[in-house]
């Protein structure tokens, strides 16, 4: 093109007709339009590979409310909205030489390599302090760079503190962000811890009272050879705290009520109840009607073949944990001791008096009152889920083995799923709720044969069940943002997890359409395009195309350590040769 100038220029030297210098205008004009197109695409191509590699671009406007719910009368402003929407696991990098986390990485790095030879311990400790210095002279050389994320919630932060009125929390389910009014969090609260069939305020706290229970009790187990020495050390408390409660908003009932916790950790009974929680474990979850999670019950449905009278039907216990009988505890723990007697050498009334113990006292602070918990049992007590396991097992064998090849019974905690005729579902359903007056179930019915269950779409077509993954009504479309400052291998971790529960629980013929759906939830979470399609693409080919076997992984060490860019993969190659993996655990 530069020599087709040249000899223009000469000729317009020569003759400067009309002709001549419309031709010279024209290629001008393409040369110009020439440049301004590859200079353009040029400079898009670095301004996406900055956008990918750092997360100072990034934003959330792909986000849409449906990760906030705000339960107030307060306007939030957009920086607050954008701050909230990335939820509680987004990371905010910061170059700040203070806020390098050196202790915290130390301190647990020394806590994961107690095991190992004293010479490489050494070792470890001199390549990691090494890094550390590295990587602190070289940030503190370079120059602090602009972050949105960060500006925001310094404003966000500040805002709150101006609206002290104002609660962020987490809803119950959904992955939801809800701000509510400290009133009206107090006033439910206050309803919730009224209900005096449940509930009933203690004049004193009574943590040092259990603690010393605790130790009498694994005092005695040690004296009489019932536990180890390293059980002893563990279960022995001192210094306990006691039990605080708090509530989650069920954004999904009407009148957002609130769903009680109770935090139990280093409480007096924790470890114990903990300890007796892993030998009732291995009893539990053992019978046909347990499904672990959604892909072993799409696995089983794949194989079902119904009756055109069946339909589908879903079961829901009415608030399990606070309604468990506590008077079948015993009797569940009586069934299955000839098979707990293989995993621990405490005596049948020994166990069930001190797990009877554990039940009866749960109790917690809320303010500046204490309370204890009647019925049933407290959920965040780590007995409870096995407890409540247990009950529902029982109950679920005594019924269901009396419709043995007329229902199809499958439970995932207190989710069940039913799939038979009208008839017989109405005698089941009398019967669980005649299994107990505290237990009462609720019902729903296939519409339209389509019904909802867990994280899948059921589908009543052709004798056969077909299944559709399925994103719940209450549940919001956020999951970690690709621009969280977190390890690449999170967050590759993240879309491959998406991808292959997506496609696992999607019968063959209706992937299609959840792959458009997956894709447009990534985008909504920022994931470039350019990354998202290739792995889905590799995600089905290996579905269909590659045999899963079940291969012993090496066990491996792992210590968590809040992620730092450019240090984190630093220390993981360092620790790596000595089987040691490091997972991130930094949040917003």
């Amino acid at each position: 093109m530069g020599k087709e100038m040249n000899n223009l220029i000469e000729n317009i030297q020569n003759s400067e007709t009309e002709e001549t210098i419309q031709e010279l205008t024209n290629q001008i004009h393409r040369r110009q339009t020439y440049i301004i197109t590859e200079c353009t695409k040029t400079h898009n191509k670095k301004l996406e590979t900055l956008t990918r590699r750092t997360n100072i671009q990034g934003d959330t406007k792909y986000l849409t409310d449906d990760t906030i719910e705000n339960i107030t009368q307060t306007t939030l402003p957009p920086y607050v909205i954008d701050t909230l929407k990335l939820g509680a696991k987004f990371a905010i990098e910061d170059n700040n030489i203070g806020k390098v986390p050196t202790h915290q990485i130390l301190a647990h790095i020394e806590g994961g390599i107690t095991k190992l030879p004293t010479d490489e311990q050494n070792d470890i400790r001199m390549k990691v302090s090494q890094t550390l210095s590295s990587h602190i002279k070289n940030i503190k050389g370079q120059k602090q760079r602009h972050n949105k994320h960060l500006t925001n919630f310094t404003k966000t932060k500040k805002f709150f503190k101006e609206h002290n009125e104002l609660l962020i929390t987490r809803a119950d389910k959904g992955n939801k962000t809800v701000i509510m009014t400290n009133t009206e969090y107090e006033k439910k609260m206050s309803i919730l811890l009224k209900d005096n069939t449940t509930y009933i305020k203690t004049k004193r706290d009574m943590t040092l009272t259990l603690e010393k229970e605790n130790n009498k009790i694994i005092k005695n187990w040690k004296e009489k050879g019932y536990i180890s020495e390293i059980d002893y050390k563990t279960l022995i408390i001192h210094n306990s705290k006691t039990p605080k409660i708090y509530g989650l908003p069920k954004i999904h009932k009407e009148g957002n009520p609130l769903r009680p916790i109770v935090s139990c950790v280093q409480s007096p009974l924790y470890h114990l109840s903990k300890y007796l929680a892993e030998i009732l474990t291995r009893t539990t979850s053992n019978n046909e009607y347990y499904i672990k999670n959604s892909i072993e019950l799409k696995e089983q449905l794949n194989k079902l073949k119904i009756n055109k009278n069946d339909k589908l039907y879903s079961l829901d216990v009415v608030s399990l944990y606070t309604n468990i009988p506590i008077e079948l505890v015993k009797e569940t723990i009586k069934e299955r001791w000839h098979q707990l007697t293989s995993h621990t050498e405490i005596p049948e009334n020994e166990f069930t008096e001190t797990t009877q113990l554990i039940i009866n006292n749960s109790y917690f602070q809320y303010r500046d009152e204490f309370y204890k918990q009647i019925k049933g049992v407290a959920m965040g007590t780590p007995i409870s889920s096995v407890i409540a396991q247990s009950v529902m097992e029982h109950i679920e064998q005594k019924i269901m083995e009396k419709y043995n090849n007329k229902a199809f019974f499958r439970r995932y905690v207190d989710d069940c799923l039913l799939i038979t005729t009208p008839t017989i579902m109405k005698h089941i359903l009398r019967d669980f709720n005649s299994a107990h007056t505290l237990l009462q179930f609720t019902i729903e019915q296939e519409k339209d044969k389509t019904l909802d269950f867990l994280d899948m779409t059921l589908i009543n077509k052709d004798n056969k069940i077909l299944t559709k993954w399925k994103n719940k009504k209450q549940n919001s479309d956020r999951i970690l943002d690709y621009n969280s400052n977190h390890h690449t291998g999170q967050i590759r971790g993240t879309i491959i997890g998406y991808i292959d529960r997506a496609l696992k629980l999607t019968s063959p013929e209706l992937r299609p359409k959840i792959i458009k759906e997956l894709k447009d939830r990534l985008i909504k979470n920022n994931y470039p395009t350019k990354m998202t399609t290739p792995l889905i693409n590799q995600r089905i080919h290996r579905l269909y195309n590659t045999i899963i076997t079940e291969e012993k992984k090496e066990q491996k060490t792992r210590i968590p350590i809040p992620y730092t860019k450019n240090l984190s993969h630093k220390i993981t190659k360092i620790l790596k040769p000595h089987n040691i993996e490091l997972y991130s655990v930094q949040k917003l």
